[in-house]
């Protein structure tokens, strides 16, 4: 500020001062921001794969589009000449007078601040340093907020990782150890021609790890014949006949005792001996995110009577062959028990009754267990079975949906720990340079305070304590913003999340804040170093 009151004193206009400063922020704009593109990229280039590594269904692959390149570097000169409007502003319009006196304190101060103060309690080391951050109430308020946003960034992406629920996650896809099936089946096209390996079957059940299994049989979709009042909820499952009427289909599922044992019955009962006589069925029902039963997609209530009729022949309307069954309970569907295509009214009947309609139904998947503390014996099996014997089978098992689980999980630590990283380095930088600005517009001012019996010592001991004080400030802000985003927004994000558990976290700003306190007192005492090399009277001796 000196510097351009000088200026101004031989002739300057503001207008030429404005251009400078214009043209020394372009300046410093052509070193850094091709610096920060190639840095960028280059952090791209190794986070990216390393984010995604886990991932089998996402490439990573780092954009060289121009358009990013160009549109990130006008975006930064855009915000640098938004930053430059308000200091060229106030550099050419200070009078010559006031550039000279200039001492890094806002003029906008209330008279009251003004007065004189008697008595000695306010030459205590501490209060000036709390005094003194109310010089210049913009620069501290940017330096704590910047900080404490990292601080509230790192502290929610904690929080948010650590209530992901394993068990709510893995329970959504499997409630069995293992699951074989077709690659296709996984694919969502199962199919007549991608049956579940019945060599495979036995190899399994061969092996000294196994425990129980069964396999899930099925057969082309049969129609439902005492329902065809154009129910809207089940539009999409109609056969449409030539003659223009139509008539719900069903997918019907057998099931070995094992997987019979395991559905999870949500309304009703599964009595084994009566659902054996054939004349029973079990609806399978849907659920929403966040586990609740899709009660009201049922067609049919528990006790209400089913006929059905296999597709022999499309166009014909005689039923008379069409065999009534009464539903016995529902099920809940899971991706482990049905073909994972949704949209038609599901039924579990029998093995025995559905070769009734078909001799040969197809072995659609297959679940097991493994015997106790063996499941990474036969994980270890089956995985090498599907990758050097049978490679068209495919499995899954509980330790794959943890492994899923464990990626997102690393995913969003790994974006989240990255934004924190940078937005706390941006803090840091704000409070470096705020102290380093500080120190370099009050070195007359530290001179004369030497001059008139203030030791070197006690000056250290001021500027650490106004660092000390601006990261006090900062735990405040940050402990109060994040106890308000925690409670208020991300407890209702785990409501809306299905594998979420709200769990209260404030373990990243305890682990925080002693870092932060250190750096709050190390940053001042390093600055001051060079300010102390310097003698008294060539301090006083400055100009500019």
């Amino acid at each position: 500020m000196r510097f351009y009151g000088l200026l101004k004193t031989i002739g300057t206009t503001k207008k030429q001062i404005k251009r400078i400063l214009l043209v020394q922020a372009l300046k410093m704009s052509a070193i850094g921001i091709p610096a920060g593109l190639v840095f960028g990229f280059l952090l791209g280039k190794i986070l990216l794969p390393l984010i995604l590594k886990g991932s089998s269904t996402i490439v990573a692959t780092v954009s060289i589009n121009p358009v990013i390149f160009i549109g990130s570097a006008i975006f930064a000169l855009f915000t640098v000449y938004i930053s430059c409007r308000k200091p060229a502003k106030t550099a050419s319009y200070i009078s010559p007078v006031e550039a000279v006196k200039y001492n890094g304190v806002s003029s906008n101060i209330h008279s009251r601040s003004n007065r004189a103060k008697n008595g000695t309690n306010g030459g205590k080391l501490h209060k000036m340093a709390f005094s003194n951050l109310g010089r210049n109430k913009k620069r501290t308020f940017i330096t704590v907020v910047s900080i404490s946003l990292s601080l509230v960034l790192l502290n929610t992406v904690y929080t948010l990782t650590g209530s992901f629920n394993m068990d709510k996650f893995v329970s959504k896809f499997i409630h069995v150890d293992f699951q074989v099936a077709h690659a296709a089946y996984y694919k969502y096209k199962f199919s007549a021609e991608t049956p579940v390996s019945k060599t495979m079957i036995s190899a399994i059940e061969g092996q000294k790890s196994f425990d129980r299994g069964g396999v899930i049989y099925n057969i082309p979709q049969m129609m439902i014949i005492s329902k065809y009042d154009g129910n809207v909820e089940y539009e999409a499952g109609k056969i449409h006949l030539p003659d223009g009427s139509s008539f719900t289909s069903a997918d019907i599922y057998a099931m070995e005792d094992f997987v019979l044992e395991n559905l999870e019955i949500v309304k009703g009962r599964y009595d084994k001996e009566k659902f054996r006589t054939g004349k029973f069925l079990l609806l399978g029902l849907n659920d929403d995110d966040n586990g609740n039963i899709m009660y009201d997609k049922a067609l049919y209530k528990i006790g209400e009577k089913v006929k059905l009729k296999a597709f022999q022949d499309a166009s014909s309307t005689n039923f008379d062959d069409a065999k009534e069954y009464e539903v016995m309970g529902y099920y809940r569907m899971r991706p482990t028990n049905c073909s994972r295509c949704y949209g038609t009214v599901t039924f579990a009947m029998p093995l025995e009754e559905l070769r009734t309609y078909d001799k040969n139904p197809i072995p659609m998947t297959y679940i097991c267990n493994a015997k106790a503390g063996k499941e990474d014996e036969l994980e270890a099996f089956i995985k090498s079975y599907t990758e050097s014997v049978e490679i068209q089978m495919s499995y899954n098992s509980r330790e794959t949906y943890k492994k899923e689980f464990e990626d997102l999980q690393n995913t969003i630590l790994s974006v989240g720990g990255v934004l924190c990283l940078i937005i706390g380095i941006i803090g840091i930088l704000n409070f470096i340079n705020s102290v380093f600005t500080s120190i370099i517009t009050r070195r007359r001012e530290f001179a004369m305070m030497e001059s008139v019996g203030m030791t070197k010592r006690q000056l250290r001991k001021m500027i650490i304590y106004e660092g000390l004080y601006c990261g006090f400030y900062t735990i405040a802000v940050s402990f109060i913003l994040t106890i308000i985003f925690t409670l208020g927004v991300l407890s209702q994000l785990s409501k809306a999340v299905w594998f979420m558990s709200y769990k209260f976290e404030l373990l990243p700003l305890l682990i925080s804040y002693p870092v932060l306190l250190i750096l709050s007192a190390l940053i001042p005492y390093l600055a001051f170093i060079g300010v102390d090399k310097q003698s008294v009277v060539e301090r006083l001796r400055i100009a500019e």
